[in-house]
C-alpha cells in the first residue's frame, strides 16, 4: 500500500505540495481504494493530515463517506505527521486481534473444557474403584458414567437344535418347508440342515438344546450360579409339516435340563450315563468363567410330560452370575426373538428317515404317525 507522504503527495506539515496538486486529476477510485482499503476498508483512510479540497477528491470517494463536510478526509487509522505507516498498522493490529480472540476463548470456551476434563477425570477415579477401564475418548456432552461398567458377562448363542433333529413348520410356512419336506436323503450336515429350517420359521419339535458360550471382560473370575426361563408363554401346539431326521444321540458335558411347564423349572443335572437326575444342577456345581476364557454349556428344554401332546412354548433365558459377592443377571434370546418349542400331534405331512442306517428320507402317513407318536 503506497504512503502518500513518501510518494510526494503531502509535506511534513501535512499540507498539499506541488506534486499533490499536479496529481489531482490522477487520483482514481482504484488508487484511492488501494490507499484507503485495509482491514474492512478503513485502516489507511486517515493517512491524509493536510487539507485536500473537496474538488480534489473524486465524487465516488465523497459518496463513500471518506470526505467530511469541511472537505477534509476523515482520520480513522492514523496520520502521516505521526509517522504511522500501513505496515506499522498491520503489526499493531495482528497482536490486538490475537489478544482479543484469546480473551474471548478464556471467557467462553475454556470453563466448559475444564469442566468436561474434570468430569472425565472423575469418571476414571470412579471406574477405578469398580475395575472398569475408562474410555479414551470422552464426548463433552456425554462424559463417561461410573454407573456404566463394561459387560461383566457376555453370553453368546452358538446353536439351537435337538436330540433327533426334528422340527415342525407352521401351516403358514408350507412353501418354505418344501425343500426340506421333499428331501429323500439324509443331509451331510444335519445340524446345518436344522439351522436353515429354524431360520425360515420352523419350531424345534419335542425338545430343544440351547448351546451357549459365556465370557467376561473383567480381570477377575465370574461365576454363573443359575439359569432360568423368563417371559414364558404357553400356547396351543403348532400344527403343520413335520420333518424328523431321527439322527438321535447323546449330548455334551455341562448339560442341564429344564422342564418348561413343570412345577419345578430349576435346571436339573444329568449323570455319567447322560440321564436326567433329580439333583439341581447348581446345587452340585457352578460354571466358572475365567478371565480371557470361554465357558461352554448346553441347556436342554423339555415340555412337561402332561403337556407333551398339547402345547407350544415361547421364552427367554436369564443367566444369574456372581462377581466379588455381587449377583447380577444377563438375558439371552434367539437373535432378538424368543426361543420357541412345540409338541403335539397335528401333522399335515411327515417326512422322516427309514432303513437300517437312516440314510434315506420319505413321507409317511401323518395320521398313522401321530397315532404311534401320541398313542
Amino acid at each position: 500500500m503506497t504512503n502518500l507522504n513518501t510518494a510526494g503527495h503531502a509535506d511534513s506539515a501535512g499540507k498539499d505540495n506541488s506534486a499533490s496538486r499536479d496529481a489531482d486529476a490522477e487520483i482514481s477510485v482504484a488508487d484511492t481504494g488501494a490507499a484507503t482499503a485495509s482491514s474492512g476498508g478503513f485502516a489507511n483512510a486517515g493517512l491524509f493530515q493536510g487539507n485536500l479540497y473537496q474538488h480534489a477528491a473524486p465524487e465516488e470517494i465523497r459518496q463513500a463517506g471518506f470526505v467530511d463536510r469541511g472537505g477534509t478526509l476523515n482520520q480513522i487509522a492514523g496520520d502521516v505527521s505521526g509517522g504511522v505507516s500501513g505496515k506499522t498498522l498491520v503489526l499493531i493490529t495482528i497482536p490486538v486481534i490475537l489478544i482479543s480472540v484469546a480473551t474471548i476463548y478464556a471467557i467462553v470456551a475454556l470453563p466448559s473444557k475444564l469442566a468436561n476434563s474434570a468430569a472425565w477425570r472423575s469418571g476414571i477415579s470412579s471406574n477405578a474403584t469398580t475395575g472398569t477401564a475408562p474410555s479414551l475418548i470422552a464426548s463433552p456432552s456425554t462424559p463417561p458414567s461410573p454407573s456404566s461398567p463394561p459387560s461383566a458377562l457376555t453370553a453368546t448363542l452358538t446353536g439351537v437344535d435337538n436330540t433327533c433333529t426334528s422340527v415342525i413348520f407352521p401351516r403358514a410356512l408350507k412353501d418354505e418347508s418344501k425343500p426340506f419336506a421333499d428331501s429323500t436323503k439324509q443331509p451331510m450336515d444335519a445340524t446345518a440342515f436344522m439351522a436353515k429350517e429354524l431360520q425360515l420359521g420352523a419350531y424345534p419339535f419335542g425338545e430343544m438344546m440351547i448351546r451357549l458360550n459365556a465370557q467376561s471382560s473383567l480381570p477377575q473370575s465370574v461365576t454363573i450360579i443359575d439359569v432360568s426361563l423368563i417371559d414364558l408363554t404357553i400356547e396351543d401346539p403348532v400344527a403343520g409339516i413335520l420333518v424328523n431326521l431321527m439322527t438321535c444321540g447323546g449330548d455334551a458335558a455341562n448339560r442341564m435340563v429344564i422342564h418348561a411347564a413343570g412345577p419345578d423349572r430349576r435346571p436339573f443335572a444329568v449323570d455319567e450315563f447322560d440321564h436326567e437326575t433329580k439333583i439341581h444342577f447348581f446345587d452340585r456345581e457352578t460354571i466358572p468363567v475365567s478371565p480371557g476364557k470361554k465357558a461352554s454349556f448346553v441347556i436342554q428344554v423339555l415340555p412337561e410330560e402332561a403337556k407333551v401332546k398339547s402345547a407350544s412354548y415361547r421364552f427367554r433365558l436369564a443367566l444369574s452370575f456372581e462377581v466379588d459377592g455381587i449377583v447380577n443377571k444377563v438375558v439371552v434370546d434367539d437373535g432378538g426373538r424368543e426361543f420357541r418349542l412345540t409338541t403335539g400331534c397335528q401333522f399335515d405331512s411327515v417326512t422322516t428317515s427309514h432303513g437300517a442306517t437312516n440314510e434315506f428320507l420319505h413321507k409317511v402317513d401323518p395320521v398313522r404317525y401321530a397315532q404311534i407318536l401320541c398313542g
